[in-house]
């Protein structure tokens, strides 16, 4: 019988009832890797990779004596802002749990999990990962900086991975920790938190003024371009990645929001026609398919499509085969009297299903594009943007890229703060509430500040628990 314990990658140990003539070898080996692991400070399991290291402590070192005062009014502002953290805490988890009692279409969580492969997609990993990985080493570059501020040894700083989540850790002196001050161990203890604050508001200045920063590389405004096209549209190929959007049909594209406008003004407004040669028209109209069905009277050609006419000498309606791009091309009209410019041109209107429209895509430097669909879904057909490269080398996506990159910093700097200050067991939150509680307590009142602090880390505890069951139901239902 044998009993097989295996740790990824590395090591493999095996215990056997029975003597193994390998085990004394394998012993050593066991010995040998143990050793190289503590020289390098690597620990490695099957699920997680843990690196600690010494090398930083200087860095933090030097980073603290620089301005010394400048850095405890910083960690005091931090300080402040990390009780509000704490209570605020428990008020959104409070509240996420009472609207997930309400009826579903209420029912939209404050708090959401990140799920690679579940709610995201894995090429969204690209974000995820680094934004996790920074957001982590910055909230402990906090609590590293903090504490030699206020002369707490800090042992090391580490990284681990865990499956594919990255993040940080660091290792300080308990010894020292305990012989301080609440008020200056509060200031370590919510230090993490208000350096992700600062991330998370850092990040959203930089999204607000992406464009005056990539100022010297991107132009926005004037018109859009095309970043992707969904495999799934007609127009996949057509459009491609960097085309330059002016128009659409004669509604002048300026930026997202107004091509968004255009698309919903056009389906808002009656199908607009054409002011088309009436002698031309009669000559198009004596080879016409008669007896067609109601949108179909060209016999099924690519370029032509059916429109309605009104001659002088008609009485009603009728129908004539023309060319989409050619009749396009001319000027708008809703009615006839809109032609009258020209007393020898009428309008035609395109015939089509309901909702439907001609819509003409005006492209810089390229051929019109002519489409037929429901405007509005243009709009999840078709991902444009706002920054025009000012060098054909530049691609499209990278402001959409760091801006995407940026709001995931923003998500989960903001996301580890607030959680990581409830006051919840084994989070920075369970500290500083101890910390806070010990700057109140006294001799005659100990016993009931102790009971109050215990009550309130297991409302904040099972509050916690709760949003996660919460918000990992969906998956698993």
């Amino acid at each position: 019988m044998f009993l097989l314990s295996i740790s990824f990658p590395f090591r493999i140990r095996v215990i056997s009832e029975v003597s193994n003539p390998f085990l004394e070898q394998r012993s050593k080996w066991s010995e040998g890797y143990d050793n190289l692991m503590r020289r390098y400070g690597l620990f490695i399991t099957l699920a997680q990779i843990r690196l600690t290291t010494t090398r930083l402590n200087r860095t933090f070192v030097q980073i603290s004596c620089y301005c010394t005062y400048l850095w405890r009014l910083w960690f005091t502002m931090g300080l402040c802002c990390g009780l509000i953290i704490m209570v605020s805490s428990i008020f959104v988890l409070t509240i996420t749990a009472i609207r997930s009692l309400l009826p579903k279409k209420h029912t939209e969580l404050l708090l959401t999990p990140v799920l690679p492969g579940i709610n995201i997609g894995w090429s969204e990993l690209v974000y995820f990962i680094p934004a996790i990985a920074i957001s982590g080493i910055f909230h402990e570059f906090g609590h590293a900086i903090a504490a030699i501020s206020e002369n707490v040894k800090v042992n090391g700083f580490g990284f681990f991975v865990m499956l594919i989540y990255p993040g940080a850790y660091v290792d300080l002196s308990s010894d020292h920790l305990t012989q301080i001050s609440p008020f200056r161990q509060l200031k370590i203890y919510c230090a993490g938190a208000w350096h992700n604050i600062v991330l998370a508001l850092f990040c959203i200045i930089l999204v607000k003024n992406l464009s005056i920063l990539l100022w010297p590389l991107y132009v926005v405004g004037g018109s859009v371009a095309v970043m992707n096209v969904h495999s799934a549209s007609p127009l996949y190929n057509v459009l491609v990645q960097g085309d330059i959007i002016s128009h659409i049909n004669e509604c002048h594209v300026q930026s997202t929001l107004t091509w968004r406008n255009c698309l919903n003004e056009i389906q808002r407004q009656p199908p607009s026609g054409y002011c088309v040669d009436i002698r031309a028209l009669e000559s198009r109209y004596r080879h016409t398919v008669k007896g067609s069905t109601v949108f179909d009277c060209c016999n099924r050609t690519a370029s032509d499509i059916c429109f309605s006419f009104k001659s002088m000498h008609m009485q009603k309606r009728s129908k004539v085969c023309l060319n989409a791009r050619n009749t396009s091309s001319r000027s708008s009209c809703n009615t006839d009297l809109d032609c009258l410019i020209n007393q020898r041109s009428t309008c035609v209107i395109p015939l089509l299903p309901k909702d439907y429209r001609l819509l003409r895509i005006t492209r810089r430097k390229k051929k019109d594009v002519l489409y037929i669909d429901i405007p509005k879904q243009l709009t999840q057909a078709v991902s444009i943007t706002n920054y025009l490269p000012r060098y054909s080398s530049l691609s499209v996506m990278i402001p959409e890229n760091l801006e995407r990159f940026l709001l995931y910093i923003i998500s989960f700097s903001a996301a580890l703060a607030l959680l990581n200050l409830v006051p919840a067991y084994a989070l920075d939150g369970q500290w500083a509430l101890i910390a806070l509680t010990e700057y109140f307590i006294t001799s005659s009142n100990k016993h009931s500040v102790n009971r109050i602090r215990s009550i309130i880390q297991i409302i904040g505890t099972g509050l916690l628990v709760a949003n996660v069951v919460i918000a990992l139901r969906p998956f698993i239902t």
